[in-house]
């Protein structure tokens, strides 16, 4: 077992991280699911070899928590026995859920998007300069789905527009990517983003996407292979079919139908974390339930597939009493918090009890759409999407930010913070 200890390093199954609560192992499947003997078994093992503490992350990825040197191999053991592949030598995220109607749902592209992730795999596991690139490089395959990928920072994207072609981005998030051009087909695919990831590989061990230049971008596809080019970063000229944002319906909380007269059922983790016995409880009602897969999904979301719509329902009742967020209203989900202290060793908040005391004092005020974010230190890790209000753990205390001046939320936030500095004021003075 190799350990990380750097913060630009990404913790894996076989590379765990050290963090202040011990060594944290990252699982990505490869398939980005899992089946629910599967999870069953990673619950048991964050018990019997972690600390109990299991979590998802802010780009969907399964965390198991407070591992020691020795008792990492025996997770590695159960990964194995379990037959869990995470054999990805860089991490790709294509969820394949559609809503019914879906342009992106047609017997074409639904059911192809998981064999184009795996040539793409296939082909990247014979390319010598995978081992050149950043820990953190990763790459993400938009096709419009119900998972919303547009906030998340990818080193290489494309998205699959209405006109059947591939739109080649790269860096950031995909609002302020640089827009490549557009293909179409597999092969086209697949050669441009093992192109882009050579070109950021030559740049050194540190080097993303963001980082390539204008000229290294005109190398990426031969004038033959561009449908229509783009000009500028983020904008899409000339070809609005591919803008994903138009077209997308948003997961939900809850229980939604998917195509094949199946049902989806998504519910989040309290701050990204519940204790093991939790995640076993669902597991095990899941496999009762008739259940193909749990998906751990961006933004902390935990879904579960293969229902009918009476199997979605009781599950969903099982999971709000293991302590699951089961509701869109609850005021959990308007609280994004990293793990904090004492699980992180950069942490100078106890994150996710700030969380739940701002949630229990502002119930109200956080029940609408004001968004908080809570750091442990000044990385602002497990930061997603915009939010109106940030609690910043630091070396002289918490420092807080109206990042809504102005506006509606922006009185809210203001109101907020001046109880939380009233409350501070008058336990100094006791």
């Amino acid at each position: 077992m190799t350990s990380s200890k750097l913060r630009g390093d990404c913790p894996s199954l076989h590379r765990p991280m050290v963090t202040g609560d011990g060594l944290l192992a990252r699982i990505s499947p490869v398939a980005g699911r899992m089946t629910p003997q599967q999870l069953e078994a990673l619950g048991q093992a964050a018990q019997t070899f972690g600390n109990g503490q299991m979590e998802i992350s802010t780009r969907g990825n399964l965390q198991i928590r407070g591992l020691s040197t020795h008792s990492h191999d025996g997770l590695v053991k159960v990964v194995e026995t379990a037959d869990i592949d995470v054999s990805a030598s860089v991490p790709i995220l294509a969820p394949a859920l559609f809503a019914p109607g879906s342009f992106s749902s047609d017997d074409e592209v639904r059911p192809h998007l998981p064999a184009l992730k795996e040539k793409l795999l296939e082909r990247l596991e014979t390319e010598d300069f995978i081992n050149g690139l950043a820990p953190k490089t990763s790459i993400i395959i938009d096709a419009g789905g119900l998972v919303d990928l547009s906030g998340l920072i990818a080193d290489v994207r494309i998205i699959y527009g209405a006109d059947q072609c591939w739109e080649i981005k790269v860096g950031g998030i995909e609002a302020k990517a640089q827009s490549v051009g557009r293909v179409k087909g597999d092969e086209a695919v697949i050669e441009a983003v093992v192109q882009t990831l050579k070109l950021i590989a030559a740049l050194g061990k540190k080097a993303r996407g963001h980082d390539l230049s204008q000229a290294d971008l005109r190398k990426i596809l031969a004038d033959d292979q561009i449908l229509e080019e783009k000009q500028g970063g983020g904008e899409h000229v000339g070809n609005e079919g591919t803008d994903v944002s138009t077209r997308r319906s948003a997961i939900k909380i809850g229980v939604q139908p998917l195509q094949d007269e199946q049902n989806l059922l998504t519910v989040a983790l309290p701050f990204g974390a519940v204790d093991a016995t939790a995640m076993i409880g669902l597991a095990q009602a899941a496999i009762k339930g008739g259940a193909l897969h749990f998906l751990p999904l961006p933004g902390k979301l935990l879904g579960v597939s293969g229902l009918d719509e009476a199997a979605a329902k009781g599950l969903l009742k099982r999971a709000r009493a293991l302590g699951f967020v089961c509701d869109v209203d609850d005021p959990r989900l308007r609280v994004m918090t990293c793990a904090g202290a004492p699980a992180c060793q950069s942490a100078r908040l106890n994150t996710r009890l700030a969380a739940a005391d701002l949630i229990k004092t502002f119930a109200d005020e956080l029940s609408g759409e004001v968004r908080v974010h809570v750091s442990g230190c000044d990385k602002r890790c497990a930061r997603l999407g915009f939010v109106d209000m940030e609690i910043v753990g630091t070396s002289e205390g918490v420092e807080m930010t109206n990042l809504a001046t102005g506006s509606k939320k922006g009185a809210v936030v203001d109101f907020i913070i001046h109880i939380i500095i009233e409350k501070v004021r008058a336990a100094q003075e006791q």
